[in-house]
């Protein structure tokens, strides 16, 4: 049996190229002669590409769309997985990814990796558009799927929920990370993404302020490049202002810009190397988050506002929260934890028992066995 996936690729960076990476690694795995990949573009870039893709899509052309469809029907697969995010297809509120759909002759499983409760109308009518030509749709979290079947009216027999996978963990140890990053002496909080606004680092920054005199061994690491959109419309302005707050504060070394996109491999070394990884998301809508998931698959303390994925993650007090947009509780936390190991341990375990099951081969073998079972029920083709 053979599946093909629709998703942005390496070496595009981004989240969603990474998911797209590890899934077709795990179905190889589990057994999969072909899985070819259709890799959305936007820019020229981003099309070198290994011969698993089967074609570069250009995001904003329509023929593209056409002529992927005609790929995957000619391509030894019986079903193919959609990795949907607004933002990488063409047309209003993405919708020329329809045209794809409605020349493919192959059953989809459309993964959502944006689940909007409230959506503007153009998106809530692509979400169900998309969904109608779907054969199954995966959510990645309960809440998710609740949001898919109650505002979007999804029936409950199409949507299934499986979760995000997480890699294997590095071979070394947290302490040979921390020697190579330079961060042997302090107690490291880090929080990891595209920078741009939206998400509360100016709240982390705040905190770190408060509590930075009482905790000099506490240094706060702000990692990842500008997000090459928020660059593109207004250069590096919100990273000059966290970096303003920051001297405005007197914070010094106690908090560290890392001003490029890290591959995995790094990204996981320093979450090795933290003792505290911290989310000031400010909205409780936010969806699914790959670096919280990773952050407590290796066993770090999670310290976190109550957005929606939080919640569900570390159900049962597997992390701490603090409001959204509370600099003090935030600070009151950093300083708790900063000085009490055993505290961090312990959140630490507990968040890494959360995701137990969900290591890449798993979830590659339930995404397998997802599309044997759409395939079963295609029709007969003319």
């Amino acid at each position: 049996m053979g599946i093909g996936i629709i998703s942005t690729y390496p070496p595009r960076r981004c989240g969603l190229a990474t998911v797209a990476w590890h899934l077709r690694q795990a179905l190889l795995a589990a057994g999969e002669d072909h899985v070819p990949v259709v890799a959305m573009v936007k820019d020229p870039d981003d099309a070198r590409y290994g011969p698993e893709v089967l074609m570069p899509l250009r995001h904003h052309e329509r023929r593209d769309y056409l002529a992927a469809a005609e790929r995957l029907n000619a391509a030894p697969v019986d079903a193919v997985i959609l990795q949907h995010e607004f933002g990488i297809f063409g047309g209003p509120g993405g919708s020329l990814i329809q045209t794809l759909l409605a020349h493919l002759r192959k059953p989809v499983i459309t993964v959502f990796h944006t689940v909007l409760a409230d959506p503007p109308r153009i998106l809530a009518a692509a979400l169900q558009q998309v969904a109608a030509h779907s054969a199954r749709v995966v959510a990645l979290s309960h809440r998710d799927r609740q949001v898919l079947c109650a505002r979007h009216r999804l029936p409950a027999g199409l949507v299934e929920t499986i979760p995000l996978g997480v890699p294997a963990p590095p071979p070394e140890s947290p302490e040979v990370w921390k020697a190579r990053l330079g961060l042997s002496g302090p107690v490291v909080a880090m929080t990891f993404g595209l920078l741009g606004p939206g998400k509360g680092l100016e709240t982390a920054v705040e905190a770190m302020g408060r509590v930075a005199p009482a905790h000099p061994d506490l240094v706060y690491l702000i990692v990842g490049a500008t997000h090459p959109d928020v660059k593109r419309m207004s250069g590096e302005h919100y990273r000059n202002l966290l970096e303003a707050q920051a001297r405005r504060l007197d914070l010094g070394d106690q908090v560290r810009f890392v001003d490029r996109y890290l591959d995995e491999e790094e990204l996981l070394g320093y979450l090795l190397a933290t003792d505290i990884y911290v989310t000031p998301y400010p909205q409780k809508g936010r969806g699914v988050s790959l670096t919280i998931l990773y952050a407590a698959a290796l066993g770090k303390a999670i310290l976190t506002t109550p957005f929606d994925y939080a919640q569900e993650l570390l159900a049962g007090g597997a992390g701490w929260m603090v409001p959204f947009g509370d600099p003090q509780g935030m600070a009151r936390a950093l300083a708790a934890l900063a000085s009490d190991p055993l505290t961090r341990a312990a959140l630490g375990a507990a968040a890494r028992d959360r995701t137990q099951g969900l290591a890449w081969p798993e979830i590659g073998c339930r995404y397998q066995a997802l599309a044997r079972a759409v395939a079963r029920k295609r029709p007969p083709q003319p």
